[in-house]
């Protein structure tokens, strides 16, 4: 078997030296939707992240975040979910891989 050198790191929240890799993918993926307007663009910054967790934080809310990183450590991939106080139910929110990385059928071994 071929070793990707991928690696995972599951979080509570964004921890605060990840905020402008978490930013700029979760940029990339977004624009990569397809949209009905495709003229609209979105932009997430390190600044706007910081605030959101902090707003979660405040508001009890709970994050539960994976990241997943190529052989350089350059995070290529996350996933993540919200539950609200007083709730059971997580919410899915975005999930999503770099282009050059999808559809590859990695199997489970290659990730350590």
């Amino acid at each position: 078997m071929q070793d990707y050198g991928l690696s995972i790191e599951i979080h509570e929240y964004v921890p605060g030296h990840l905020y402008v890799s978490f930013s700029a993918l979760m940029t990339e993926l977004m624009n990569d939707i397809i949209r009905n307007d495709s003229r609209e663009v979105f932009e997430e910054t390190a600044e706007g992240i910081k605030n959101k967790i902090q707003q979660f934080i405040d508001a009890e809310i709970k994050m539960l975040l994976y990241l997943l990183f190529d052989q350089s450590k350059v995070m290529i991939g996350l996933s993540f979910v919200l539950v609200y106080p007083n709730s059971n139910i997580a919410k899915q929110e975005l999930t999503g891989v770099k282009k050059q990385y999808r559809g590859k059928k990695w199997d489970s071994d290659f990730i350590k």
